[in-house]
């Protein structure tokens, strides 16, 4: 059954922050909020109490307390949280941050660079060391003076021949004898 007290049913327009009731102050998807740090949310002044996962709608889910009261926290949406606007030296410590990081993945740039460069040179002198004796029998087969061939002779193309023996006369005795 239905509830039909609408007096107390809660309005939409109670549970979304309006960004003119705190002018200057932006969203906590501008600008996260640090633990510790108040903020303004729809139940007014809470105290952030951790920053946690992702909404379905892409901005962070706040863990949030209100000040003085023994209330338990709940939990808003960082889309519907307004934080006060970085001071100065908020902004100087953020850009620094910033400097430090990009520092950081430059020397682990370089770091990944000179790594990657080492290996292809420990490849490269792997694959000399490996292919250094065929290299080595190579560079003598081509450096050797090449066997220069004797020119044919006469004597050895051309076959010679003995000639032919010359068969004796036959004598007369040998004849006179047999008869």
């Amino acid at each position: 059954m239905a509830n039909s007290n609408s007096s107390r049913r809660i309005s939409m327009d109670d549970l979304f922050v309006d960004p003119n009731d705190r002018p200057g102050w932006v969203t906590a998807d501008v600008r996260l909020p640090r633990k510790g740090e108040t903020v303004f949310c729809a139940e007014g002044e809470a105290e952030l109490i951790r920053v946690l996962g992702k909404t379905g709608e892409g901005s962070r889910l706040l863990e949030l307390q209100l000040p003085g009261e023994r209330t338990p926290p709940f939990f808003a949406a960082s889309s519907n949280v307004l934080v006060a606007p970085a001071s100065a030296s908020e902004k100087r410590a953020a850009s620094r941050r910033k400097r430090v990081a990009r520092k950081k993945a430059a020397a682990a740039e370089a770091a990944y660079v000179a790594s990657v460069a080492a290996a292809k040179s420990a490849r490269k002198k792997r694959a000399l060391e490996k292919a250094a004796p065929a290299r080595k029998a190579a560079t003598k087969a081509a450096t050797k003076p090449a066997k220069a061939s004797k020119p044919a002779t006469a004597s050895k193309t051309a076959k010679t021949t003995k000639p032919a023996k010359a068969s004796k006369p036959a004598t007369a005795s040998k004849t006179a004898k047999t008869k």
